[in-house]
C-alpha cells in the first residue's frame, strides 16, 4: 500500500508515509508535508506519531527525541546534514566564542533567522507542478533577501512565523508584497549581493568560525580606513555609521533593528562592539556586514572570513607563537586591562599574565591611564629624567617603576644571553 506523493511503501495505517523531500526545504515545511499525507490532526498528533514511529524503527521505546533528528531520520539523513542542507542553524552559530565551540545542543534546534516566513510566487507554481505541493524554501528564509535568486522578483512575506505550519500556496497573493522597485534596487547592491553570498557559503559549515579571530581583521581594516577601533571618545568614523553609509537604511534596519535610531557619531554597541570580539550582545550577521562592507570581492570576503575565524593556537599553548603584532593588537584592545582580556581571548589570567609579561606588556588594570600614558611621553619622547616625568604628572615613581620593571624584562633576557654567549666565548 502507497500514498500519493510518497516514496514509501507502508503494510498499515499506522505506518508512517514518508514524502519526497525536495531539495532545500525548510525543515518545518518538511514536517508541515508530513502531517498533510498521513492525515494527522495537529502538530503536537505528527510530533508524536514521529517518535514512535522512530521508536519502531530503532527497535527501542522512545518518549523523547528532538525534531530535528527524527526529520533526518524520516528523510534517511545524518543529522548534521539535514541542518545544512533543511535549516538555517549553521548560520545562527556561524561565529562564535572560543567557549561555545564545543557546545552542540544548540544544533538541534530548528529556529528562524528573520520574523515571518518568505515565499516566492514563482516558486510556489514551478513547486506545485514538479512535487504536487508547494513548500517553504530554506534560502528564502535568509535575512535581508527580498528576492528570489531563481527568478529575481520580489518575495512575499506574512508576518507570523505559524505559516510554516501550512504551505504557501494557501496565502496565494495575500502576503505582503515590498516594493519593487525598492527589492531591484538591493538585488543590484554589490555590497548586499556579499552579504548574502557569505550567508549560503556559511550555512554548509558545521563548525563555528572563532569570534575573536574575526573580529581580528575588523579592527584591522578599520584602522586602515580611518574608523574609530580603539576605546574612549571616537577620533574618526564608527563601524556603525561606516555600515550606515555603506548599505540602504531601511533595508540595514531589517537586519539590525534599531541602527536608524542611533545617532551619527554615537556608539552603537551592537554593531561597534564587533572590533573587540567575544561579545554576546553582536549577532553574526554584524561580522558579515562588516566584511561585506570593508571587502569589494566576495570571494576575497569570504577566504578572509574563514581564515581568520579557523586560526587556532598550537595544541600544546593556546597563547604560544603568536607574533609580537597579535600580542599588541589583544593588548591595545583591552586598554592593557588583562582581566578585560583574559574574557576577550576566552583564556584563563595567569595565561594572559604570562602572554603580556613575555611581551613586555604591563598590566594597566585600575590605573590612571591618561597619566601613564603623560608620564610615559615625558620620559621616552621628551626624555625627562624619571622623577621629573612622574612629578609632572602626578604618578607615583614607584608605580611607574613597576611597569618599566615590565617592559625591561625582554631587555634583561636578552643581556643575560648576550653575558652567557660572551662567557662561553672566553672559556672556549
Amino acid at each position: 500500500m502507497t500514498r500519493p506523493g510518497s516514496n514509501q511503501p507502508t503494510e498499515s495505517a499506522r505506518d508512517l508515509v514518508r514524502p519526497v523531500l525536495p531539495p532545500d526545504q525548510f525543515a518545518y515545511s518538511h514536517r508541515a508535508a508530513i502531517q498533510a499525507i498521513n492525515g494527522f490532526a495537529s502538530v503536537a498528533e505528527t510530533n508524536k506519531r514521529l517518535i514512535a514511529w522512530a521508536g519502531r524503527a530503532s527497535g527501542s521505546n522512545l518518549r523523547t527525541a528532538r525534531l530535528v533528528d527524527l526529520l533526518a531520520h524520516c528523510a534517511n539523513m545524518e543529522t548534521l546534514e539535514y541542518l545544512k542542507e533543511h535549516t538555517l542553524m549553521p548560520l545562527r552559530r556561524a561565529i562564535a566564542p572560543r567557549s561555545r565551540l564545543g557546545s552542540g545542543n544548540t544544533w538541534h534546534a530548528v529556529q528562524l533567522l528573520r520574523p515571518g516566513a518568505y515565499w516566492c510566487s514563482e516558486c510556489v507554481r514551478h513547486d506545485v507542478a514538479q512535487h504536487g505541493m508547494s513548500f517553504w524554501h530554506c534560502e528564502h528564509q535568509l535575512t535581508g533577501l527580498f528576492w528570489c535568486p531563481q527568478h529575481l522578483c520580489a518575495l512575499q512575506f506574512v508576518e507570523s512565523s505559524s505559516a510554516f505550519l501550512t504551505f504557501p500556496s494557501r496565502f496565494g497573493d495575500v502576503g505582503t508584497r515590498p516594493d519593487p522597485r525598492w527589492v531591484s534596487s538591493l538585488a543590484r547592491s554589490e555590497p548586499i549581493s556579499r552579504f548574502i553570498d557569505m550567508q549560503k557559503v556559511l550555512r554548509l559549515r558545521t563548525t563555528p568560525l572563532v569570534e575573536t579571530g574575526v573580529a581580528r581583521l575588523i579592527y584591522d581594516l578599520a584602522d586602515q580606513i580611518g574608523l574609530h577601533h580603539g576605546t574612549g571618545k571616537p577620533h574618526g568614523r564608527l563601524l556603525s555609521d561606516f555600515l550606515l553609509q555603506r548599505f540602504d537604511g531601511a533595508w540595514l534596519e531589517t537586519v539590525i533593528p534599531g541602527v536608524l535610531d542611533k545617532q551619527i557619531g554615537s556608539a552603537y554597541p551592537p554593531i561597534d562592539d564587533a572590533m573587540k570580539g567575544n561579545r554576546q550582545n553582536v549577532k553574526p550577521a554584524v561580522y558579515l556586514l562588516a566584511y561585506a562592507a570593508m571587502h569589494e570581492d566576495s570571494d576575497l570576503a569570504i577566504r578572509r572570513l574563514i581564515a581568520g575565524g579557523t586560526e587556532t593556537p598550537p595544541a600544546s599553548s593556546k597563547v604560544r607563537g603568536q607574533d609580537d603584532a597579535h600580542v599588541r593588537w589583544e593588548y591595545v584592545r583591552s586598554s592593557g586591562d588583562y582581566s578585560v582580556a583574559a574574557r576577550k581571548l576566552d583564556l584563563e589570567n595567569p595565561s594572559v599574565h604570562k602572554k603580556f609579561t613575555r611581551a613586555g606588556l604591563p598590566n594597566l588594570r585600575a590605573k590612571n591611564l591618561a597619566k601613564i600614558i603623560a608620564a610615559t611621553r615625558n620620559f621616552v619622547q621628551e626624555r625627562m629624567p624619571l622623577d621629573k616625568a612622574c612629578r609632572t604628572t602626578n604618578v607615583p615613581k614607584v608605580e611607574m617603576e613597576a611597569l618599566l620593571r615590565v617592559t625591561a624584562k625582554r631587555f634583561a633576557s636578552a643581556l643575560l644571553l648576550i653575558q652567557r654567549k660572551t662567557t662561553n666565548r672566553r672559556l672556549g
